[in-house]
């Protein structure tokens, strides 16, 4: 049995080679994928800390520990550090190998630098007058005229 071999048209041939440079192009640029991944904890206690912001520098991305203060960030590109921030606590950068999956695990320490006191105060309070206000003329006229405007006048 002879098996026959059938051409692909051209439309097939260049969907195909598309097909193929875009699978390329990903595999290239999957290769620069930097990961950190990690647990972060409070210095003082050991205790892990959830919800701590951890991002790369330099570009817009960042995630947060969970609940058990774990971790788990990705980013492309030439990354060379990582920060750690959470309210109540000092920042801690981290320096980072670009392109390699690494494990950070990370303790922080409180930020004792205490805030001066705030005091609000509110301004003068302008006294309330009627002079030019259309209402209060409305109403006096009103007041004014309150005997010929009694419904048994009618």
């Amino acid at each position: 049995m002879k098996i026959k071999h059938y051409p692909l048209p051209p439309a097939c041939r260049l969907l195909l080679a598309i097909a193929m440079l875009l699978l390329l192009a990903s595999l290239v640029s999957a290769q620069n994928v930097t990961t950190v991944s990690g647990n972060v904890i409070d210095a003082k206690t050991k205790e892990t800390m959830p919800a701590v912001t951890v991002e790369f520098i330099g570009i817009p991305t960042g995630t947060s520990a969970d609940n058990r203060g774990h971790y788990t960030l990705k980013g492309a590109g030439a990354l060379k550090q990582v920060k750690f921030s959470f309210i109540g606590y000092r920042s801690v950068i981290k320096d980072i190998t670009p392109g390699q999956s690494q494990v950070i695990n990370i303790s922080l320490t409180e930020d004792t630098h205490l805030l001066k006191e705030v005091v609000i105060n509110a301004g003068k309070k302008s006294r309330y007058r009627n002079k030019g206000n259309p209402a209060v003329e409305l109403i006096r006229e009103v007041i004014a005229h309150k005997a010929q405007n009694r419904v048994e006048n009618y």
